[in-house]
């Protein structure tokens, strides 16, 4: 009955996105007429989540993309979409909320058996500060308004599944990348790869777990898919190495094993890393509220690499596209997530 009840409620908030999405269309944006325009439509698709939804917004706006913060069954909807296709986000790590500070040990005390009479060692420990602050993961695509209007569930879920996994796939990349700056693995301990024969990746492997100390509760190896594949092919005197491990993951060393792209590293030709995280040394945060929003009056840069920069004060100039005047709609969707990882939570090879 409850996965029953679940599995209604996630239809239920699927639907509501699209329906969501086309009243933000007809109403231009504006969260008042598209609200207006629900509750005129008697068979509209979980009509009440929607609008339920729409109240969350902000009051005011005229198709430039105004009010975009949305929480119930909408938010929940996206959310679910980015969680789904998220490696990082599907992690069991350690939930905080946003610009609370937190304290981490970075050299944490040590204990000894005192011996009556004796002094107590003295350590003193070192603890790091730390805020979540949240950072922003965003994908926006153009459609011809008459599509986003029509109703066309299909088409609408469809639209909103790609930006979730576009989404989701850029925050993998800061997350699990060991390129990018912010990473779980940025600061963490880099092994050099000893060879590609069985015996010398067993040996990587084994210098990965010993450079995470909490691997053995709840470590998760991570890795490209062509990594994989390659790991399940390595034999020695005809029998694998790695008979666990596949191209959709599987287990290493006990430990299992999750598929992404963001393992893959740039270079002529690409090369691929292997990672190892503990999961419940990490700290993330999610925002509930996400930002899903539609305009249809909005001048838009289409780009995948805009110029356009407000904090800078720099004008886009690629492909300006004013969407009044091309009868199409933008649609944005984005959610607010950051993460700490505590020394030692990681290492890669």
């Amino acid at each position: 009955h409850d996965q029953f009840t679940e599995g209604h409620k996630m239809n239920l908030n699927r639907l509501a996105m699209g329906t969501f999405l086309r009243a933000m269309a007809v109403g231009a944006g504006n969260p008042i007429s598209a609200r207006a325009y629900l509750e005129g439509q008697r068979d509209a698709p979980a009509q009440a989540t929607a609008i339920a939804s729409i109240k969350m917004l902000g009051a005011s706006g005229t198709g430039d993309f105004a009010g975009a913060g949305v929480g119930g069954g909408v938010a929940s909807g996206y959310l679910t979409q980015v969680r789904d296709r998220s490696v990082f986000l599907g992690l069991a790590m350690q939930k905080f909320p946003f610009n609370q500070r937190i304290f981490v040990s970075a050299i944490g005390a040590t204990a000894e058996e005192v011996d009556e009479g004796k002094a107590i060692p003295f350590s003193q420990g070192e603890y790091l500060e730390q805020y979540l602050r949240g950072r922003l993961f965003a994908a926006m695509v153009a459609q011809s308004k008459e599509l986003v209007v029509s109703g066309d569930m299909g088409a609408l879920l469809a639209i909103l599944d790609d930006s979730a996994g576009a989404v989701a796939e850029a925050l993998d990349r800061a997350a699990l990348s060991p390129d990018a700056a912010a990473s779980v693995f940025a600061g963490q301990t880099e092994i050099t790869a000893t060879g590609t024969s069985g015996a010398q990746l067993d040996a990587d492997l084994k210098a990965l777990c010993d450079a995470t100390p909490t691997a053995y509760r709840d470590g998760v190896f991570v890795m490209a898919q062509k990594t994989a594949t390659f790991l399940a092919s390595v034999r020695t005197d005809g029998s694998r190495n790695f008979p666990d491990v596949g191209p959709a993951g599987g287990a290493l060393l006990g430990l299992p094993v999750k598929i992404a792209g963001a393992l893959t590293r740039p270079g002529s030709p690409p090369t691929g890393a292997i990672g190892i995280v503990s999961a419940s040394q990490i700290m993330h945060a999610v925002d509930d509220v996400v930002e899903l929003a539609v305009s249809t009056q909005a001048t838009v840069e289409m780009s995948a690499a805009p110029t356009g920069d407000s904090a800078a004060g720099t004008q886009g100039i690629q492909n300006l596209v004013p969407l009044y005047q091309a009868n199409a709609a933008a649609i944005r969707g984005s959610i607010r997530a950051d993460w700490f990882a505590r020394p030692g939570a990681a290492a890669f090879v």
